[in-house]
């Protein structure tokens, strides 16, 4: 089998039919991650200069976060010119089923609007659809990335050997770093979209999606000059996540990950004892275990408070405290 059609999985199983009440607060950082962090299903949370002690529940959410947005035609040619057109060209398939996947409903509702009297069934399920489509995706994501994230707590990484199950983790992880409210507001933030009457804020959540497995697949592509590491802290110094909690050690939530191998080093925190870092062979990590010096512990958490929006998280409120010197 091809790299490109191990890579290329179908959307289907991702996919929910189910109808379910709406899911108002929508997490941008999965609660099933950090729940690393959790002492009696508690974790603490630093904000705004205020620490928080809560369940996962509580935090790393939005209302709505992921409700869809009606497209226009605009829009549309938008995704197409600054998203697919380059694409791999095996991938665009994919990307055009997220187009139709995340605007479907939208636009079945406009046109029940104009329907008098209005059928209530109808507009209560595509009101289902509208706002847990693209949460429910998630939650099927998640569920996915835990399997990788629980081998590598028990320091097991020999799905990287596996192909197809490697493919799922870059395409799980991709997402991941770019569904947090940190690279929303980034995106949002660039006011200036080169196709007159696109909205940036209509169209981010089906960009989102197709930047992450482009990115997922140049991962995969680059496989072989990555290796994947993980890093113990058997330290006093706890690892801390953020809500950015995968970041790119050479760069910014601006810079992103579509970067030359040599420009990529993954960071992620797993638990406050354990890291994976996802390295560029040349960069010389020999070791797929490597015990990490509170130095280093210090200078991984100093690049998570710079690359998170507004949210740190740790199971140690002291810790914490000593994080407010550098926001």
């Amino acid at each position: 089998m091809s790299d490109s059609k191990i890579f290329d999985h179908g959307l289907s199983d991702y996919m929910s039919n189910a109808n379910n009440p709406e899911k108002i607060d929508q997490h941008y950082v999965p609660r099933l991650y950090l729940r690393a962090w959790t002492i009696d299903n508690r974790l603490f949370r630093l904000m705004n200069g205020k620490i928080e002690h809560k369940g996962t529940k509580a935090f790393a959410k939005e209302k709505y976060f992921y409700k869809l947005h009606g497209l226009t035609e605009a829009d549309i040619r938008f995704i197409e010119r600054v998203a697919i057109h380059d694409s791999p060209t095996h991938l665009q398939p994919r990307h055009r089923t997220f187009v139709r996947m995340f605007s479907e409903a939208p636009k079945l509702m406009e046109k029940v609007a104009d329907i008098q009297p209005t059928p209530t069934a109808l507009h209560a399920l595509l009101t289902e659809r509208i706002v847990n489509t693209e949460e429910n995706f998630h939650e099927k994501i998640e569920r996915h990335l835990k399997r990788s994230i629980d081998c590598m707590l028990a320091g097991d990484i020999s799905f990287y050997s596996d192909d197809e199950e490697l493919a799922g983790f870059f395409w799980h992880i991709s997402v991941q770093y770019m569904r947090t409210n940190a690279m929303r507001q980034a995106m949002y933030s660039l006011r200036s979209v080169p196709e007159n009457g696109a909205s940036m804020e209509r169209v981010w959540h089906i960009l989102s999606h197709i930047f992450a497995v482009n990115i997922g697949w140049s991962l995969f592509a680059d496989r072989k000059l990555f290796q994947l590491v993980l890093l113990d802290n058997s330290t006093s110094t706890p690892f801390i996540t953020g809500d950015q909690p995968i970041i790119n050690t050479h760069g910014s939530i601006h810079t992103g990950i579509s970067v030359s191998p040599g420009q990529l080093e993954l960071f992620y925190p797993l638990s406050p004892r354990k890291a994976m870092l996802l390295a560029a062979i040349s960069d010389g990590q020999a070791d797929s275990v490597r015990s990490v010096s509170a130095i280093e512990v210090e200078t991984y958490n100093f690049m998570i408070v710079r690359n998170s929006h507004e949210q740190l998280f740790c199971d140690s409120k002291e810790y914490l405290e000593t994080m407010k010197r550098f926001l």
